[in-house]
C-alpha cells in the first residue's frame, strides 16, 4: 500500500512540474546549459514519466491482487 501511495505522490509530482509550474521558473530551478537537454527534460517530466509511473501502478496493483 506504501509503494502505490509513493507512486501516486511521484504522478502529482511530474503532472505539477510538467504542466502547473511556470516554464519560467523550472528554466531558473534547473538551470539546463543547453536548450535541447531541456526540451527533452520536459517531454520526458510531461508524457513518459507519467505513463511509467501509471504503468508502474497497474503493476503493484496486479501484484496485490
Amino acid at each position: 500500500v506504501l509503494m502505490i501511495w509513493g507512486l501516486v505522490i511521484c504522478l502529482i509530482y511530474s503532472i505539477f512540474v510538467g504542466w502547473i509550474m511556470k516554464i519560467s521558473h523550472l528554466r531558473k530551478a534547473m538551470n539546463f546549459s543547453n536548450e535541447l537537454v531541456y526540451n527533452i527534460w520536459r517531454i520526458a517530466i510531461r508524457i513518459v514519466l507519467p505513463l511509467a509511473i501509471i504503468i508502474a501502478i497497474i503493476s503493484v496493483i496486479g501484484k496485490l491482487f
